[in-house]
Parts: C-alpha cells; structure tokens; sequence
C-alpha cells in the first residue's frame, strides 16, 4: 500500500529542477525523477556537481541531507520528435552507421540519456531546438514517437549565442591542423557565419567564437571571406613601409600583456568589471571553458595579476579577483634574485639548512640529505593535491 504523504511529495518534486546536497556536503543540482523518502535518495538526469562545476548526467544521491526547488525558468515535458524543428543555424548532419550502437541504446532505453533543450514557438503548436539536435536526431532513428524536453524561454539573440558556444570553437579547442574536436568544421562554420550575419549583421561579431572564426577564416564584417589585398598603385617601398608601420604597432604594446596567456586579458576584462568571481560565473562570462579558464587563472596567480580566497559563504570555492596594483611584488617567480640575498632564500627554502651546517648535523648525515628529504616530502603533497583536486565525488 502506497503512503499518501510520500506520494504527494513525489509529484512535488518530481520533474522539478531542484538542489540536492548528500551526506558527505556535496551539492548537487538537476532534473528530480525518482525519490525514495524511507532512505532519502534521489535520481536526478542533467545533473551538475556544483562543487566542482562540473556536468556529471544522470546522479544519484544517496542519503541526502537536504532537498529544494529551484526557482526554474524552465520545465520538462514530453513532446513528440516530429514537432520539434531544429535551429535555423544547425548544417550539420549525422552519420546512421556511425551513431548505430547509440541508437540502439536509446531504442533499449526509451530515452536518449538527457534532455535534448527546445523553445517554443510562437503562434504554433511547435519548438524550436536551443541544444541538443543529434540527441533528438537519434530519438527520431530509434522510432520514439515521444521524448521528454527542457522547453526554456529564450528570445532569438540567446539562441544565438547558445549556438555558438556548442558548435564554433575557440582558440583553446582548435588544434594545429585546424581541426576542432567535437565543433563545427571550417566549411561549416563559414556557413554558420553567413546565416549570423545575414541575420544579425554586424552584431554577430559581438561573439566572442563568432569574431575568433571570422579572423581564422578570413571574414570580413559582412561575413564575406577575404584575401589581404595591396592598392596596385602602391610601390614596393610603400608596402614595406606600411609593413613596419604595422610591426610598430605590435612592438609598442606593453611586455607584459604578451606575456598573459591566450585566455588572460579576457579574465582580466571580467575581473575589472564584476569585481570578484569565482571561475564557473568567469567561464560564464568569457564563453571560455573552465578547463581553459582554471589554467589561465593559474598562470595570472603566478604573474601576480590575481589573487584567490576560500569563498566565505562556501569554503569549498575559490573567489578570484584583480592583485592592487599598488601591492604587487616587484619580483615574479623566474626573476633574478639579488645576490646579497640569496644565501637567506637558499638557507629558508632548505628549512635553514645550509652547507654550512653540516658540522651541526649527526654523523653521516649532511645537508644535501636534508634538501633531498624535504624535496621527497614536498613532492608526494603536490601528487596528493593534484590527485585530490582531480578525482571524482565518491
């Protein structure tokens, strides 16, 4: 016999996107599907490791401590594959014989692992794909007539730019052969291109993976491709001469900024801005992914551009904000370090053992034991943090 008051909390929950938070304090957010109150565990689908800002899929939660509704500005319903047309930018298409064993799965399964994100469209009965085309592409081959979606409320503009963060990469994803893993390719991207500008004009290069594209691929601000052409008036003195010309401009920039990597000025754009962030709202920001955003964070800590602290309201997250700078160090790491004091870095980085120590040492022992031993040490903590930061939420 079913309890009435667990099956009213089901449909409470159920289908809501709500916070879940288990009971070693890892917070976790997605879709509710199943609840077993007596145990208090919870299936959530599209879920996210808030902790670790991280896109886990389907979760579950064992033992949770708490529970809550998020105020969502969505909803999950289910609605059939044929209703649903796909984003007017989306060229791409899928391969059968490739995408054979996933398509078998989702016949098996009845679902396609996640919720594929559609819009509705206005005046008719019908949506609009936001994220998700091969997901609904792989429902229609495995003959699900039904398939449940995330319908979002999203004005043209935010299609758009969702396009564009799935589907064009960035110059962290492109690789030396200019292929992108997992994005458009090239001739792709060219039409995508086209049909932003057609639609959008100039505005579309206000995307930051629209702009990066448009200069790797030769596009002008009509979204036409372009070759670098000289006046044919000009002589071989005036070209060499608007050659330096453009050679000045580089060499005028400040050392600094060529030092910051690929990523750098854009994390330090949003930082001026918004003041303290931590790096999921900067991947937000920049469109950047926070793979590429943890490394440049990384690299500005070690420069001195930045500095981090333990968010007081989470100490679990990292908040990140601009070095003053009237408080940077004069000194980074790699710089040469005045001879006078020298012997008292080496005598502190050595725990104050120095050569001249080894009288004071037991017999057999002396000082280079000593750095070698502390080297050891230092080296199994950095291993334990790496392998810390890196592993999965048990």
């Amino acid at each position: 016999m079913s309890n009435p008051l667990f099956d009213a909390l089901g449909g409470h929950f159920r289908g809501e996107r709500v916070r879940v938070v288990g009971n070693d304090g890892t917070t976790y957010e997605g879709w509710a599907e199943r609840l077993h109150y007596h145990d208090r565990h919870v299936l959530l689908r599209d879920a996210v490791n808030v902790d670790r800002d991280d896109d886990i899929g389907t979760a579950y939660v064992a033992h949770c401590d708490s529970i809550e509704i998020l105020e969502a500005k969505s909803h999950i319903e289910t609605v059939s594959p044929d209703a649903i047309e796909p984003a007017p930018y989306a060229v791409r298409e899928f391969d059968r014989e490739g995408n054979c064993g996933y398509i078998a799965r989702v016949r098996n399964d009845g679902w396609t692992g996640s919720f594929p994100v559609v819009r509705p469209v206005d005046g008719t009965e019908a949506f609009e794909v936001v994220e998700g085309h091969k997901r609904l592409w792989v429902a229609e081959q495995a003959g699900l007539t039904t398939h449940p979606v995330e319908i979002v409320d999203v004005d043209d503009w935010e299609l758009a730019r969702r396009f564009v963060v799935d589907h064009l990469p960035d110059e962290e994803q492109v690789h030396d052969d200019g292929t992108a893993t997992g994005c458009y390719d090239d001739a792709q991207i060219e039409t995508v291109i086209d049909r932003l500008t057609d639609e959008w004009g100039e505005r579309a290069f206000a995307l930051p993976r629209v702009q990066f594209n448009a200069d790797r691929l030769g596009f002008d601000a009509d979204g036409d491709a372009t070759e670098q052409e000289t006046d044919p008036t000009d002589t071989a003195d005036d070209i060499d001469d608007e050659a330096a010309d453009a050679d000045g401009e580089v060499a005028v920039d400040d050392d600094e900024l060529s030092e910051l990597p690929p990523t750098g000025e854009e994390v330090l754009a949003a930082l001026a801005e918004h003041g303290e962030l931590p790096s999921a709202e900067l991947k937000h920001i920049t469109q950047r992914s926070l793979q590429a955003i943890s490394t440049n964070l990384n690299a500005l800590e070690e420069m001195g551009r930045v500095e981090s602290r333990a968010d007081p309201d989470d100490g679990r997250r990292q908040l990140y904000s601009l070095v003053d700078e009237s408080k940077r160090d004069d000194h980074r790491v790699g710089d040469p370090i005045d001879e006078d004091s020298a012997g008292a870095q080496e005598a502190e980085a050595d725990g104050g053992v120095t050569t001249e120590s080894d009288g004071d040492l037991p017999p057999g022992v002396t000082a280079q034991d000593i750095r070698d031993a502390v080297e050891a040490v230092e080296g199994r903590q950095r291993e334990g943090l790496s392998y810390l930061a890196t592993s999965p939420t048990s």
